[in-house]
């Protein structure tokens, strides 16, 4: 019986003793080309069951740009494209991470403490990122340019989060869209998310792009609306916030961003006003109580022409720039323990409006009383509701 053959590979670190014959051993039908093979297929098997161990990506200046508390699996090529896969899940980020491999394809960040999406922060990555993970998280805000030239996206989740509301545009760059996830999020399905459903079935999309889980992408508001699928809901009788505008200060326009329809006196318009995280509410007798929200920081830039309309004063009519004028709005306070609210003396009394009871109304605007019995100015009846020239179903 011949006796088995034992082979063995000396590395550079091997030495020979000093007088030491060295042998050459040979094992009976194992060329040096089977060895080559079988260290190949050995390798290419690790690779296909995941088990290759990653490398850091390297950017184009040459330096490593896997980000702290990431892990970037980037295999090399000729075996594999160069396409990195970024896990930053359970890494307790606030913010996305600045620095990315060039050539990432896969992005997870779900499970961290992301707020918000800054515009471009992903632009290094836009154009080969091909999967975005961001379920749970804390995102409460994106951006109109979050996905900014993101043309390779095919999956985009967003599912999970505290989202309220999509600026109209915000997928109009993610041409290769097939997969959008926003269920478990508790959304607002007023006037400003009515062009989702529209989007989602227009003739440039329809069939290729995917509302994952829809019957968990449900309305949390308004209380009419409220568990109705995003994609059943009926957006016709909606109040569109972008029609009112209102003055902080001399020079500061500010239009709203958000309407509560259920909110009927100025403590619930508060209340309604720091969940959406926004400043500023107004909630005028005048308009039925209707209940307004927004931010401060002047005229948008889709609506240039109201960007002058507080800079001499309060506007002495009702419609100015195609919207309505609504009273002084009051800052939203984080409390809702105290009694009585009022818009404080800043946003109730500028220096520059008229002093209810004092001074003669504008032409044309009867004056009024509030609930209170406090005098204030009065206008006409809002516009009925489904007729704003700003909510109709967007053009496909």
């Amino acid at each position: 019986m011949r006796a088995a053959c034992h082979c063995e590979v000396m590395t550079g670190q091997q030495q020979q003793q000093p007088g030491q014959q060295q042998q050459q051993h040979s094992c009976p039908g194992t060329a040096p080309g089977t060895l080559l093979l079988l260290l190949l297929l050995m390798m290419m098997t690790l690779m296909m069951v995941g088990m290759a161990p990653p490398v850091a990506a390297v950017g184009s200046t040459g330096s490593l740009s896997c980000p702290v508390a990431c892990t970037c699996r980037c295999p090399l090529p000729p075996l594999l494209p160069a396409e990195c896969s970024v896990n930053c899940t359970l890494g307790e980020l606030q913010r996305l991470p600045p620095l990315l491999p060039d050539n990432t394809s896969s992005l997870d960040l779900s499970h961290n403490n992301i707020q918000e999406l800054e515009e471009d922060v992903l632009s290094r990555v836009a154009h080969s990122l091909s999967v975005l993970n961001l379920t749970d998280n804390k995102i409460f805000r994106l951006g109109v340019h979050a996905f900014r030239d993101m043309t390779s996206l095919l999956v985009l989740d967003l599912s999970d989060n505290q989202i309220g509301t999509l600026p109209n545009g915000v997928f109009d760059n993610l041409t290769s869209l097939a997969v959008l996830d926003v269920s478990g999020n508790p959304l607002d399905c007023g006037c400003e998310l009515a062009w989702l459903p529209w989007w989602l079935v227009a003739p440039a999309r329809a069939g290729r792009v995917v509302l994952a889980r829809p019957l968990r992408s449900l309305c949390a508001l308004p209380d009419r609306l409220a568990h109705t699928p995003v994609t059943a809901a009926n957006f016709s009788s909606a109040v569109c916030a972008a029609d009112y505008v209102a003055c902080l200060r001399p020079a500061s326009t500010l239009i709203f961003s958000a309407v509560d329809e259920d909110a009927h006196d100025e403590l619930g318009c508060n209340a309604a006003c720091a969940r959406r995280r926004l400043a500023y509410f107004s909630s005028d007798p005048a308009l039925n109580f209707l209940c307004l929200c927004g931010d401060a920081g002047g005229s948008p830039p889709a609506a240039p022409d109201c960007a002058a309309v507080c800079s001499t004063g309060y506007p002495a009519s009702r419609a100015v720039c195609g919207r309505v004028v609504v009273a002084p709005p009051a800052p939203v306070r984080s409390g809702a323990s105290f009694r009585g609210l009022r818009p404080s003396a800043s946003s109730r009394r500028p220096s520059f409006a008229p002093r209810p009871g004092t001074t003669p109304a504008p032409a044309g605007a009867p004056a009024g009383t509030s609930a209170t019995g406090r005098r204030r100015w009065t206008w006409p009846a809002a516009p009925p509701r489904g007729t704003s020239s700003r909510c109709p179903a967007p053009t496909p």
